[in-house]
């Protein structure tokens, strides 16, 4: 699976229900439903890449530099992939309807939190007990 599946079910998602997404909102969705994934099925949504530590929490780069474009403003795009040997760019979606069950969860859990409160549930664990970058990165490198 690659993080644009996991970028387009919460974009998608926040189409539908007519709900402002953000880059930065976007990010702390994916990280959390991530984790939820990883912990409930032990799977992986970010096979091709990890999350990285970054001053305002946990990013996963590749989607962050697709929606740099948008700002602070809405996303109103899907994430793109590349497919090599078809030579020719796709916008891909989660097929697993276990993620799918698990991610609809975060989503009704998570959906109205705005992107800054997203963002202090996933850094003020991580400030607390690592004391500089090194460590901090440390805790989101996959095990």
């Amino acid at each position: 699976m690659c993080s644009s599946a996991l970028a387009n079910f919460f974009i998608d998602k926040a189409k539908e229900e007519c709900i402002i997404m953000s880059n930065l909102k976007l990010q702390k969705l994916m990280f959390i439903g991530y984790g939820w994934t990883l912990a409930l099925i032990d799977k992986d949504l970010t096979e091709t890449e990890g999350f990285e530590a970054w001053q305002h929490g946990p990013v996963l780069p590749s989607i962050y530099h697709q929606m740099k474009c948008y700002g602070d403003t809405p996303i109103t795009k899907p994430a793109m992939d590349y497919d090599s040997d078809e030579n020719k760019v796709y916008i891909p979606i989660i097929q697993d309807k276990c993620v799918k069950e698990i991610l609809e969860k975060v989503w009704g859990i998570y959906k109205s939190f705005s992107a800054w409160s997203l963002r202090n549930c996933t850094v003020l664990g991580n400030l607390k007990t690592a004391r500089d970058k090194e460590r901090r990165q440390a805790c989101y490198q996959r095990r």
